[in-house]
C-alpha cells in the first residue's frame, strides 16, 4: 500500500501481511533517472521524505521477499 497517491512531504509505503516485507526501493522521476534508492532493508512499512522532491510524476519499484512491484504517484506543491 502506497499513499498518499498526490504527496507533499511524505509518502507512505505499508505491506498488508505480517510475513511480507520490504527489502529494496528505488523512485524514479518522469524522465527515468534515479532519485531515491533504499537497499537492505526488512520493514512492513516505510516513510519517505520527499520535501527535496519537485512537483511531478514519479515511478518507484519495490521488491519484496515476495516478489517485486511498481506503482506511480504525483509530488504536488
Amino acid at each position: 500500500k502506497l499513499y498518499p497517491h498526490r504527496a507533499q512531504y511524505y509518502l507512505t509505503l505499508e505491506t498488508n501481511s505480517d510475513q511480507l516485507f520490504i527489502e529494496k526501493m528505488v523512485i524514479y522521476n518522469s524522465l527515468g533517472q534515479e532519485v531515491y534508492r533504499r537497499e537492505h532493508l526488512k520493514e512492513r512499512s516505510y516513510k519517505i521524505s520527499v520535501s527535496d522532491f519537485v512537483s511531478g510524476a514519479y515511478m518507484i519499484h519495490i521488491q519484496t521477499n515476495k516478489g517485486n512491484s511498481s506503482r506511480k504517484f504525483t509530488i504536488t506543491r
